[in-house]
Protein backbone atom coordinates (compact mmCIF):
# COMPACT_ATOMS: atom_id res chain seq x y z
CA UNK A 1 0.00 0.00 0.00
CA UNK A 2 1.50 3.34 -0.96
CA UNK A 3 1.83 6.16 1.58
CA UNK A 4 -0.99 8.26 0.08
CA UNK A 5 -3.62 5.53 0.43
CA UNK A 6 -6.62 6.72 2.51
CA UNK A 7 -6.86 3.66 4.75
CA UNK A 8 -3.18 3.76 5.58
CA UNK A 9 -3.35 7.46 6.38
CA UNK A 10 -6.34 6.99 8.68
CA UNK A 11 -4.68 4.11 10.52
CA UNK A 12 -1.25 5.62 11.02
CA UNK A 13 -2.06 9.30 11.45
CA UNK A 14 -4.39 8.91 14.42
CA UNK A 15 -2.46 11.31 16.60
CA UNK A 16 0.02 10.63 19.33
CA UNK A 17 -0.38 10.46 23.06
CA UNK A 18 1.92 12.39 25.32
CA UNK A 19 4.83 10.54 26.81
CA UNK A 20 3.94 9.14 30.20
CA UNK A 21 0.16 9.16 29.67
CA UNK A 22 -1.59 5.79 29.59
CA UNK A 23 -3.32 4.63 26.44
CA UNK A 24 -7.01 5.44 26.22
CA UNK A 25 -9.25 2.41 26.56
CA UNK A 26 -12.71 1.89 25.07
CA UNK A 27 -14.19 1.57 28.55
CA UNK A 28 -12.72 4.90 29.62
CA UNK A 29 -14.32 6.62 26.63
CA UNK A 30 -17.71 5.04 27.39
CA UNK A 31 -17.47 6.08 31.05
CA UNK A 32 -16.55 9.66 30.10
CA UNK A 33 -19.38 9.89 27.54
CA UNK A 34 -21.91 8.39 29.97
CA UNK A 35 -21.08 11.03 32.57
CA UNK A 36 -20.82 13.96 30.13
CA UNK A 37 -23.73 13.20 27.82
CA UNK A 38 -26.09 11.05 29.86
CA UNK A 39 -25.31 12.16 33.43
CA UNK A 40 -25.04 8.46 34.40
CA UNK A 41 -22.34 7.54 36.91
CA UNK A 42 -22.71 3.74 36.79
CA UNK A 43 -22.87 3.09 33.06
CA UNK A 44 -22.42 -0.69 33.34
CA UNK A 45 -25.52 -1.06 35.50
CA UNK A 46 -27.47 1.23 33.17
CA UNK A 47 -26.33 -0.72 30.09
CA UNK A 48 -27.68 -3.95 31.57
CA UNK A 49 -31.17 -2.42 31.36
CA UNK A 50 -31.31 -2.65 27.56
CA UNK A 51 -34.47 -0.65 26.90
CA UNK A 52 -33.38 2.17 29.23
CA UNK A 53 -29.89 2.22 27.69
CA UNK A 54 -31.20 2.33 24.10
CA UNK A 55 -33.60 5.14 24.98
CA UNK A 56 -30.86 7.18 26.67
CA UNK A 57 -28.40 6.65 23.82
CA UNK A 58 -31.05 7.58 21.25
CA UNK A 59 -31.91 10.77 23.12
CA UNK A 60 -28.23 11.72 23.47
CA UNK A 61 -27.65 11.17 19.75
CA UNK A 62 -30.70 13.30 18.91
CA UNK A 63 -29.40 16.11 21.15
CA UNK A 64 -25.97 15.95 19.52
CA UNK A 65 -27.51 16.09 16.02
CA UNK A 66 -29.71 19.05 17.02
CA UNK A 67 -26.74 20.94 18.45
CA UNK A 68 -24.72 20.31 15.28
CA UNK A 69 -27.33 22.05 13.13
Amino acid sequence: MDDSHTKKNSIYSGGRRQVGNPRNRWEDAVRRDAVDLLQIQTWMAAARKREFWRKEIGEAMARERAEAL
